[in-house]
């Protein structure tokens, strides 16, 4: 007598469901310890320098950014111990201000600027704020004059008159 393909089929997975019930009971229990203790335990905080990236207005806008930025900030985060113990600061994405379409003033800095690692979440940012000081941006032109030092070699001469091409540069900077 010939058995189907269906019935052992079958009989596979009655079989795989049915045998060795206590060790897959014990490994369920096993499972479900585990991820409680994963995701079921208390959260842990821990800080973390992440680098700052500043982009400030172009130079050809008429205001120049007169604040001075930290080359990182604080991030303080939360989350699970074992994510927090394996993380450094190369998991995280810079902290990045776009600074060319904003006014003078106070900026909040936001936990929507910080992009962390999954199953974290940001607490705080340090420094919170930051004054942004701005100046009109001046242009001025500058003439361009040669200054000669020292002395030429005897079998050297220099030829009259000195002069730079081009004569004038033009500065572009902050009126202070």
């Amino acid at each position: 007598m010939k058995v189907s393909l269906l019935d052992r089929s079958r009989r596979f997975i009655k079989e795989a469901l049915t045998q060795n019930l206590r060790f897959k009971a014990l490994a369920m229990v096993m499972t479900i310890l585990v991820f409680a203790v994963i995701r079921g335990g208390r959260d842990e905080s821990s800080n973390f320098m992440v680098d700052l990236v500043v982009i400030p207005p172009p130079p050809t806008a008429d205001r120049v950014l007169m604040t001075d930025f930290p080359d990182t900030v604080r991030l303080r985060v939360r989350g699970a111990p074992m994510v927090i113990q394996r993380l450094n600061r190369e998991d995280f994405a810079p902290v990045t201000l776009d600074l060319r379409d904003v006014s003078e003033g106070v900026l909040v800095l936001e936990h929507a600027l910080t992009r962390v690692p999954p199953g974290l979440e940001v607490e705080s940012i340090s420094p919170a704020t930051v004054s942004l000081r701005f100046e009109p941006r001046i242009n001025r032109e500058l003439s361009v004059r040669p200054v000669l030092t020292g002395q030429v070699a005897d079998e050297h001469h220099v030829k009259d008159p000195v002069v730079s091409e081009p004569n004038t540069v033009t500065l572009s900077g902050p009126r202070s």
